[in-house]
């Protein structure tokens, strides 16, 4: 009996027992470890190449999407695409494909500029 050869092609899963499954998990998950682990460059063009390269040496100064400039405008994001639609703020926002990105410092400085811009309130402590 211990040296038969169990089909688990044939049987039904719900008949399966964990010990005649488990290896087959483990093997899975050992190859989705590897692919993991040695990742696949992106090709990017010249233009997404040199944005994702300001993005990591300055994560803090970009946000992404409407619902980011509309935080770091501190309005609705419906205000936020109204801002966007007329323009004004074109020069701090990056879009290529469907990413939208913001450079925060920029929309700050066209926001004072426009008289627009708003504090933020902290508590005292």
């Amino acid at each position: 009996m211990k040296n038969q050869v169990i089909d688990i092609e044939s049987r039904p899963l719900q008949e399966l027992t964990l010990k005649e499954v488990l290896p087959y998990f483990r093997s899975i998950i050992s190859e989705e470890v590897k692919i993991l682990a040695n990742p696949v460059p992106l090709k990017l063009s010249g233009i997404e190449n040199e944005i994702t390269e300001k993005i990591l040496l300055d994560p803090a100064r970009y946000t992404f999407g409407m619902v980011g400039l509309a935080e770091v405008l501190h309005c609705s994001v419906k205000t936020a695409y109204n801002y966007r639609s007329t323009g004004e703020y074109d020069p701090a926002i990056i879009k290529f494909g469907k990413r939208v990105i913001i450079d925060k410092v920029k929309a700050t400085e066209i926001a004072q500029a426009q008289g627009r811009a708003r504090t933020v309130k902290t508590k005292v402590l």
